[in-house]
């Protein structure tokens, strides 16, 4: 993902800087949870505190709302480097640096709403601040999700092709470990066949189960997402644009699958 805007000395250093990226997060795990038919309970509430609270610059919140800005935060912090291990080494040389950057800015964030900012151990500082080859752990590597034998990744080409599948697996993992920390509970068995079946479905084609296609079309919004924050942070980013045209066009490809059932 292109992200100049976001990784510049000035950008991202107080919680008020990040307050819009938070809200767009919130807002997508409340749409996606929404669509599903699951109950979203007092979620909407602590999104708009949330948000507010970060506009302000305020850190004492309640422990809810804290919980809440820490996972989103976090979970994004992770999201971009485990995104670009899914391409090609000429593409992630481009960016590697500048996502290793912004990890780091985004973790620092969620710290101070997760009671680890001031760094009191060593594990501490580690947690805040990466290695730029740490290893995003609470997401699937491409050698996890095979298809036919081999890594899904074998199967497809190009940058909107490349985005989709990974896409099709990363917002599963993003979603899922966000939503039981804010209080949803999301099937285990769900999320399996939504990142196996999905993983299939747009690397080699062939049928996907109506519950795997709903929750991937529900997933699918952050194509929002993505105009979002391209919008908000006036980024003019051709990977985001495009992603965001290639994932529509995923979404739609998957209300065919929903409706045709």
């Amino acid at each position: 993902m292109t992200v100049f805007g976001l990784v510049l000395p000035t950008a991202f250093r107080k919680p008020s800087d990040a307050a819009d990226y938070f809200r767009l997060g919130a807002e997508y795990t409340v749409g996606v949870t929404r669509e599903m038919g699951w109950d979203v309970g007092d979620l909407p509430e602590r999104v708009d505190n949330a948000y507010e609270a970060m506009r302000a610059n305020e850190t004492d919140v309640d422990d809810d709302v804290a919980r809440l800005i820490a996972v989103v935060l976090a979970g994004d912090a992770d999201f971009y480097s485990a995104f670009v291990r899914w391409f090609p080494w000429r593409y992630r040389v481009f960016v590697v640096d500048l996502d290793h950057i912004f990890r780091r800015k985004l973790r620092r964030l969620a710290a101070i709403y997760g009671d680890t900012d001031g760094a009191r151990t060593w594990r501490d500082y580690l947690a805040c601040y990466p290695g730029v080859l740490d290893p995003p752990s609470s997401y699937r590597a491409p050698q996890d999700v095979r298809v036919e034998g081999v890594p899904a990744t074998r199967h497809v080409s190009g940058y909107a092709d490349r985005t989709v599948l990974v896409d099709s697996v990363l917002h599963v993992d993003w979603y899922a470990h966000t939503a039981r920390y804010v209080g949803i509970d999301v099937p285990e068995t769900l999320v399996r066949d939504a990142v196996e079946e999905g993983a299939r479905f747009f690397a080699v084609g062939g049928d996907i189960s109506t519950e795997a296609a709903r929750f991937q079309h529900a997933l699918f919004a952050d194509a929002d997402w993505l105009r979002g924050v391209n919008e908000a942070y006036d980024l003019s980013s051709w990977a985001c644009v495009r992603g965001a045209e290639a994932i529509d066009d995923a979404r739609d490809r998957l209300s065919e699958q929903v409706t045709k059932d």
